[in-house]
């Protein structure tokens, strides 16, 4: 599990079904992108992303929505995917955009200097910067990236 700041993480789809490790770091909410879970006392939330597809809109609405709401209310967020490499990076990235007011660029930045294999994928990447009106573009991002 990376810790991206202090209120949000970013996981594998394993490192979620860890109980014990999402209470040792105080997690109240978690995005699963690859499969569903669900706990007593965790609000969770099951978003369905494929690798290799452009992010629908609504998918990434409702992601980054619950991201944001579950962060204003004071929880501790992890966002999961199969390896916890892609697509749980587009929306912790898109989450800092949001929260932040960082640029995809910068945002991604962040994200990377905690977690050194993230690796978004390029449609998701793309899809995340119309969301936002940016045109940063993809292989640029990588040339910049501040680590």
């Amino acid at each position: 599990m990376h810790k991206i700041r202090d209120w949000l993480f970013v996981a594998s789809f394993r490192e979620t079904q860890d109980l014990a490790q999402l209470e040792n770091h105080d997690i109240g909410a978690v995005l699963q992108l690859h499969q569903s879970v669900d706990y007593d006392d965790i609000t969770t939330l099951f978003v369905p992303v494929q690798e290799g597809y452009p992010l629908a809109k609504h998918d990434m609405v409702n992601g980054l929505n619950f991201i944001r709401d579950q962060h204003a209310n004071g929880k501790k967020v992890v966002v999961a995917c199969g390896a916890g490499i892609s697509r749980s990076v587009i929306f912790a990235t898109g989450a800092l955009k949001m929260v932040e007011s960082l640029t995809m660029s910068k945002a991604f930045s962040e994200v990377r200097k905690k977690h050194e294999r993230a690796m978004p994928d390029e449609l998701h990447w793309q899809s995340m910067c119309g969301y936002f009106g940016e045109n940063t573009d993809f292989w640029e991002m990588w040339r910049t990236i501040e680590l």
